[in-house]
């Protein structure tokens, strides 16, 4: 665990996990599911809660509650971010990056994934060739509805402020749009 994480258990987080150089690998289907079935995998394996999220192309804000146990925020952001690495690197390997139908139209999100090379380097000290995430998220501790509301306005509005769309309920990788929504975000919580 990183020096700098909070480390009290049972505590409900806002988190971002930010891809390396901002390249928008999360603006293709498969991978965007692949973030879906994770989550729900460790919903149902490690009771995980997820209140609200937002997929962009580049980083993923999500708002997390981790049960007391012997699982912690760190044991779960060191798996999903192995998880979703290693299946990011075969679809790059197998030259499987599928841009999702809402995106196609996005010339600059097109232009961007030819960056996608710069995730693989030399080989480090552990024989990594492929480096997905930034490693310098901190998770924030929600200690208030206030701070929970703000925290989910802020994801919903994402996709707003970054210009995909002009509602956040047209964004279909996000808890806001109850629509089109793929995974079935937890109850809101009310203190």
């Amino acid at each position: 665990m990183k020096a700098n994480w909070i480390t009290a258990p049972g505590n409900i987080y806002f988190m971002t996990n930010t891809i390396r150089e901002w390249i928008p690998v999360f603006c293709c289907t498969n991978l965007i599911y692949e973030i879906f079935h994770v989550w729900n995998f460790y919903r149902s394996k490690k009771d995980i809660k997820i209140y609200s999220f937002v997929i962009m192309p580049d980083h993923i804000h999500y708002i997390i509650d981790i049960p007391d146990g012997d699982y912690s925020l760190s044991d779960f952001n060191r798996d999903f971010k192995k998880r979703i690495g290693r299946k990011t690197r075969e679809a790059v390997e197998a030259k499987k990056l599928i841009i999702d139908p809402f995106y196609s139209r996005n010339k600059s999100l097109k232009n961007s994934l030819k960056r996608v090379p710069r995730l693989f380097h030399e080989e480090l000290k552990r024989r990594h060739r492929f480096t997905l995430w930034r490693t310098d998220e901190i998770p924030i501790i929600i200690e208030s509805n206030y701070v929970f509301e703000q925290k989910v306005n802020y994801i919903n509005l994402n996709p707003v402020r970054k210009g995909f769309v002009n509602y956040s309920e047209d964004f279909p990788f996000s808890s806001g749009n109850e629509k089109q929504n793929l995974f079935k975000t937890d109850e809101i919580l009310i203190w």
